[in-house]
């Protein structure tokens, strides 16, 4: 990819609204517009060309950052604030061969930082456009806001160009995409692609005929590649509708009429929702089963069940495109790669890289904020209705009726690789159009800029997303300005002590009190069932690991394995000591402070653990036993050590969770904590530390934080 200078994104605006370069024009393929001409071939698409190509040569000119398209291998990881990957020394040999006890601790001390290579790692492989546009707000400063308004004049009169191109494209959209993507401008989106030679060529196509939802979705040649087979061929799904139909309709009726209070609810809520999404067009209905029959014919369509959970105080719609096989008869090609919930942290840190010297830094103020897709799923037209119609429990009508939904159904596989395309596309034209630092995840979108951009970077975003440009929007509603703190993700950056070159990031009030209310749910009902495991466990992974890594994941192991005992409900001591873990995090973790740059005394703190165990006796009467060491080498307080027998009770705790004949692996564990419970905590804090431990499976457990067993 390659980055375009300040000079070539200089535009001319010509008497015929004609936009060129002011340097040599390179005619690019118009691979989206002959897509387009290809797929509608009786529109007449053709005569648009000229105007076309000029917007597309305009764009382009404009773009900071262009060439081929470098699809990704994986999703962005987490920014490299501990070390994830196994370590490639084994042993006792360092620098090729094998060294004495001084001769190692000398070399690991001159050794450089794994951390700092990861870091430098990290930062390298971020997206070219977001590099630029870093680059573009540390040079251009101040200026920015009054260049991104005079930009956004131009790319006003581009989009406006446009205008006959997209009256005649939405004149060729099918039922659905006229239903629920009416303002999706497709001819926008396709100079778009042509303009950032991007590779979904097909998507404003499928825009306008509809995305397919089972069966062979194509590749979108955008997310990282990985065939995914259909379990179910087409014909044998087919064969089955009527069938599956029945038996989704018989398993609402009976938890409707049948079903405990739970159950009650979630279908009266579930009925309500679903009358909401009819008054906003997103959903038509409610029809009878014969109404269905005559639209599609008997045996050609296949509903999914539709019920109801709560997140975030709200009931959502959720189809089950498991229990239909939806699902099962899905072929994909790739998987979607993810924003992280630490982009604002990254952000940060990397503008202070580039500031370079630190009363520059110091001088840094950075904000972010929040924006979040109106309805996602629900405005991605499909090709299939008779397949993303649902069954739901009619209350007044007291009766199983059925909704079209001619957008995706949150529960199709399909529905995540189909809908993430555009905002993957929006963002990144955000980014190489405007130099709006901004990354999402799904349907949310967080921008970090400093403070001196104010609110332009996320205004910038929302104008590319509205009716005149792209036409899928975000909602006011939940729009969170740029701040010093805010929230993404459920996790909380704060930029509040970036002058003391301290970053915050902290678990969110409202996800720490759903977690809370989940367990506070099952101490209530004295049960805890496989659903509410699922979702217990989820949540609770979810909540620690986007700050703390893999903190706490041993733990919820009880959690994990009821998910799979669908026919478990007793709370077991596992479980229950499970549960309070929970309740306590919920109660404790402190914010995670981070630097905002690298210690200006970057030598390392140098710590070996050690420990030896004897075996139980062969009677049984002699427990195992232990001794834990560390011995530190601190740039500052020089070289301490210590050792200590492994407690009885700690061994006790052991036999009670499972008995064994050596607790090696555990006390190898244990050593490797006691450094940190044992010295000040200022020794640690602000520096580099490097722990060597030289036990494979406790480097392995520490970097996975998980055990499969007790």
């Amino acid at each position: 990819m390659r980055v375009v200078s300040p000079a070539a994104r200089n535009l001319v605006l010509t008497p015929a609204c004609m936009f060129v370069s002011s340097v040599h024009a390179v005619e690019v393929p118009l691979v989206a517009f002959d897509t387009l001409v290809r797929g509608l071939p009786a529109s007449n698409i053709e005569q648009h060309r000229p105007v076309f190509q000029a917007a597309v040569t305009s764009l382009r000119g404009m773009m900071t950052a262009t060439g081929p398209y470098e699809r990704p291998t994986r999703s962005r990881a987490l920014h490299p604030f501990v070390q994830r990957d196994f370590p490639e020394i084994r042993r006792d040999k360092l620098e090729g061969k094998i060294l004495s006890r001084n001769e190692f601790a000398q070399a690991a001390a001159r050794r450089p930082s794994p951390l700092a290579e990861l870091d430098k790692a990290a930062a390298a492989s971020l997206d070219q456009d977001l590099k630029a546009a870093i680059d573009h707000h540390v040079a251009e400063h101040d200026a920015v806001p009054a260049q991104r308004e005079e930009r956004l004049r131009v790319l006003r009169k581009v989009a406006d160009s446009l205008s006959p191109l997209r009256a005649t494209l939405d004149a060729c959209k099918c039922e659905t995409a006229r239903l629920i993507a009416a303002d999706f401008n497709a001819a926008w989106v396709a100079a778009l692609i042509d303009a950032m030679q991007w590779p979904d060529v097909r998507m404003p196509l499928l825009y306008i005929i509809g995305f397919p939802v089972v069966f062979d979705i194509p590749d979108s040649g955008v997310f990282r590649a990985a065939y995914q087979p259909a379990e179910i061929p087409p014909e044998e799904f087919m064969l089955a509708n009527t069938r599956v139909v029945t038996a989704i309709a018989d398993e609402i009726e009976r938890s409707a009429k049948q079903g405990d209070a739970e159950q009650r609810e979630r279908r009266q809520q579930c009925w309500q929702r679903t009358e909401e999404e009819i008054a906003e067009g997103l959903v038509q209905g409610p029809f009878s089963r014969a109404r269905m029959d005559k639209k599609y014919g008997r045996g050609r369509w296949r509903c999914l069940g539709r019920s109801a959970i709560k997140q975030k105080n709200k009931w959502r719609c959720i189809d089950n495109g498991k229990r239909a096989k939806h699902n099962r008869a899905t072929t994909l090609h790739e998987r979607i790669t993810c924003g992280r919930a630490d982009f604002p942290i990254m952000i940060a840190r990397e503008f202070a890289r580039r500031l370079g010297g630190i009363h520059k830094r110091r001088r840094l103020r950075m904000s972010h904020g929040t924006e979040d897709l109106r309805a996602a799923y629900r405005h991605v037209p499909t090709s299939q209705p008779q397949f993303t119609c649902v069954a739901v429990w009619n209350p007044h009508a007291k009766k199983v009726q059925y909704c079209e939904v001619p957008g995706h159904n949150f529960g199709l596989k399909s529905a995540v690789v189909n809908f993430n395309r555009c905002p993957e596309l929006t963002t990144a034209a955000a980014r190489r159009l405007l130099w709006v630092v901004s990354e999402h995840y799904y349907d949310d979108n967080d921008v970090c800029e400093p403070t001196s951009a104010r609110l332009s970077g996320q205004n910038c975003l929302v104008e590319l997303n509205s009716a005149r440009f792209a036409g899928f929007p975000y909602d006011p509603a939940k729009r969170s300005s740029m701040a010093t703190t805010n929230e993404y993700l459920g996790v909380e950056s704060s930029f509040a002590r970036i002058t003391e070159s301290v970053l915050t990031m902290h678990v969110t009030k409202k996800r720490r009190a759903k977690l809370r209310e989940l367990v506070n749910e099952v101490w209530h009902a004295n049960e805890l069932r496989s659903g509410l495991a699922s979702s217990i466990f989820g949540k609770a992974g979810f909540m620690m690991s986007p700050c703390y890594s893999s903190l706490g994941r041993a733990c919820l192991h009880p959690i994990k394995t009821r998910e799979y005992q669908p026919r478990m409900t007793e709370i077991t001591t596992d479980i229950a000591e499970s549960l309070e873990f929970i309740q306590f995090v919920c109660d404790h973790l402190p914010a995670l402070e981070l630097p905002l740059e690298p210690p200006t005394d970057t030598r390392p703190v140098i710590i070996f653990t050690d420990a030896e165990g004897k075996k139980r006796n062969r009677s049984g009467t002699r427990p195992p036993s232990g001794h834990v060491g560390f011995v530190v080498y601190h740039p500052i307080h020089g070289t301490v050590h210590a050792h200590a027998k492994v407690p009885d009770e700690l061994v006790k705790l052991f036999d009670d969770c499972k008995q064994r004949d050596t607790y090696i692996g555990q006390f190898e564990l244990i050593a490797a904590i006691t450094p940190f419970i044992s010295l000040p905590r200022e020794w640690f804090v602000g520096r580099p530390v490097e722990l060597w431990i030289d036990n494979s499976g406790a480097i392995g457990a520490l970097l996975n934080g998980y055990s499969g067993v007790p």
